[in-house]
C-alpha cells in the first residue's frame, strides 16, 4: 500500500460570513484539497473550480471519501460558530480518531494527522454587539434540540442568573421563547438574527413588548438569544419553601413544611432522576422537588380532579416547567405501566398517562396519602422492575400499622422508620407556648 498523508482540519467558521474566518481557519480551507460541511459553510467557503466540495455534515460521509485518497491530501470539515461551543466537531474528531487508528493497523505506512481549530461563537459575537461581557453567564443551546426538553433549564437560569445566552434553531424556537421567557420579572431579551451576515439585526425585546413582537413578522433563520435579567431571584439551597406561599383551599391537605424538608433529605434526589408524588394533594411535595432542579422530570398523581387543578395553579405560580400533573386513582395510573396493559383504547386521557406512565417510570416515589391502598401502589411500583426509593408518611394508626409490618414481611429493602413530631410557639393573650402537631411517622425504604 501506498505511504502517504491525510491531513485533517476541523474548524470553527464563526457565524457563517467570510469577516468572520480567523485568518488560520482561511488558509486552512483555501489549502485544502477536499472541503466538507454543510451547504451554507462548504459552498460558502469552499472553491468548487478547484477544489472538491461536498455538501455533508456527516463523519462517515466524511470518511468514506478520504478512503478512497491513495496520495497525499488535506481536508477541512467546516462546522459553523466555535469548534468547541455545542459543535459537531467533537464527535466527528473522536470518530475520525477511531477511523485513523483502523487503518493505521491496515498500512503502518499511512500517517493521518487530525486537528481542531476555534471559531468565533455567536455567544461572543453579541456579546460584543450589544456590550456585554460573557465570562459569567450561563450558556444553552436548543439548536437541533428537542424544545420542550431543554426549555425549564433556560427558564430556570433567567429566573435566577442575571445573563443566560440560548442558541435557537429558528422562528418557533424564538416565538416560544419569547412567549415564556419575558413572563419573568424584570428580563429584557436580546436576540440576534443573522449574525455577521449583511442582513444582521439585533433587536431588544422587554415584557411591554412582547404581543407586539409576538404579531409582527418573526423571519425564519439562524438567531442567538441573551437573556438579561436586571433583579434575578435568590435560589435557596434548603428545602421546604414556606406553606404560606402555597396557594391554598380549604380542607385540601399539605404536607409541612418542616415535614417537606426531612422527607426530601431522605429521597436522596439525584439530577435526571423522576419522581413520582402520589397523593399530590395542594402540590407541596410535588413544587419543593421540582424547584430543586430542573432536571428532575415530577409527576404528580391526585385522584381529585378539584386538587388536580390546585397543583396546576401552584406549578404556574412557580414558574415550575418540569412537572406533569395527572388526575386517577394512584394503584390504577400506576398499573397502566404493566406489559399487559399497554394496548391502547378510546379513552384519550388514559391513552395520555399510560404514555408518560411508560415513558418515565419512577426513580424516586413519595407516598402522601394511600386511601387504604398502600399494598396495591407497592405491588404497581414492583412492576417497574427496577429500583425505588420511597419514602412515605403516615398520621393515622391503620397506616402506620401497614408501614411497621414491613419491618417483619420481606417485602422491602433497607427499611428506616423515625416519628417527627413537631411543636410551633403560638401567642395566648401576652404569654407564649409550644403547640403540638399530629406526630407523623416517617418511613423509607427501597424497592
Amino acid at each position: 500500500m501506498n505511504a502517504h498523508n491525510i491531513d485533517i482540519a476541523l474548524v470553527g467558521a464563526g457565524m457563517g460570513s467570510e469577516s468572520c474566518l480567523t485568518k488560520e481557519v482561511k488558509n486552512l480551507i483555501d489549502n485544502a484539497d477536499i472541503v466538507f460541511g454543510a451547504a451554507r459553510l462548504s459552498n460558502s467557503f469552499g472553491d468548487s473550480d478547484r477544489q472538491n466540495v461536498i455538501d455533508t455534515y456527516r463523519v462517515n460521509d466524511m470518511i468514506e471519501k478520504l478512503e478512497e485518497a491513495d496520495k497525499d491530501i488535506k481536508a477541512v470539515f467546516i462546522y459553523s460558530g466555535d469548534s468547541g461551543f455545542y459543535s459537531g466537531a467533537e464527535a466527528a474528531y473522536l470518530r475520525v480518531k477511531e477511523w485513523a487508528e483502523e487503518k493505521k493497523k491496515e498500512n503502518a505506512d499511512l500517517n493521518v494527522n487530525i486537528e481542531i481549530k476555534a471559531g468565533i461563537s455567536s455567544v461572543s459575537y453579541l456579546a460584543s454587539r450589544i456590550g456585554i461581557s460573557w465570562q459569567d453567564a450561563k450558556l444553552y443551546s436548543l439548536h437541533g434540540r428537542e424544545y420542550k426538553g431543554r426549555v425549564p433549564e433556560v427558564i430556570e437560569s433567567a429566573r435566577y442568573n442575571e445573563k443566560t445566552f440560548v442558541l435557537l434553531s429558528g422562528a418557533s424556537d424564538v416565538i416560544r421563547l419569547t412567549d415564556e421567557i419575558l413572563n419573568i420579572k424584570n428580563v429584557i431579551l436580546y436576540l440576534g438574527y443573522h449574525l455577521s451576515y449583511d442582513d444582521e439585526e439585533v433587536m431588544t425585546i422587554t415584557s411591554d413588548k412582547k404581543e407586539e413582537f409576538l404579531k409582527g413578522e418573526i423571519k425564519e433563520g439562524l438567531y442567538t438569544a441573551f437573556i438579561q435579567n436586571v433583579s434575578p431571584e435568590t435560589k435557596y439551597l434548603s428545602y421546604g419553601i414556606p406553606t404560606e406561599e402555597y396557594i391554598r383551599e380549604e380542607n385540601v391537605p399539605i404536607t409541612k413544611e418542616e415535614v417537606r424538608e426531612i422527607v426530601l433529605s431522605k429521597l436522596r434526589l439525584f439530577r435526571g432522576c423522576t419522581f413520582y408524588d402520589i397523593g399530590g394533594g395542594t402540590g407541596g411535595v410535588t413544587v419543593d422537588v421540582a424547584k430543586i432542579s430542573p432536571d428532575i422530570k415530577v409527576i404528580s398523581i391526585e385522584k381529585r380532579p378539584e386538587r388536580t387543578e390546585l397543583i396546576r395553579k401552584n406549578i404556574d405560580k412557580f414558574g415550575l416547567r418540569n412537572v406533569t400533573p395527572l388526575t386517577g386513582n394512584a394503584t390504577e395510573t400506576l398499573a397502566l405501566f404493566d406489559e399487559n396493559n399497554l394496548v391502547k383504547n378510546d379513552n384519550e386521557y388514559e391513552n395520555y398517562v399510560r404514555e408518560i406512565i411508560k415513558n418515565n417510570p419512577p426513580d424516586r416515589v413519595f407516598i402522601g396519602g394511600t386511601e387504604g391502598q398502600f399494598r396495591d401502589i407497592i405491588r404497581e411500583l414492583k412492576k417497574f422492575g427496577r429500583k425505588i426509593r420511597v419514602c412515605m408518611t403516615a398520621v393515622t394508626l391503620e397506616t402506620r400499622n401497614e408501614i411497621l409490618k414491613l419491618a417483619d414481611e420481606d417485602t422491602v429493602d433497607d427499611l428506616s422508620v423515625v416519628e417527627v413530631n413537631i411543636s410551633k410557639l403560638v401567642r395566648l393573650g401576652k404569654q407564649h407556648m409550644m403547640k403540638a402537631e399530629n406526630g407523623i411517622l416517617v418511613a423509607t425504604f427501597q424497592l
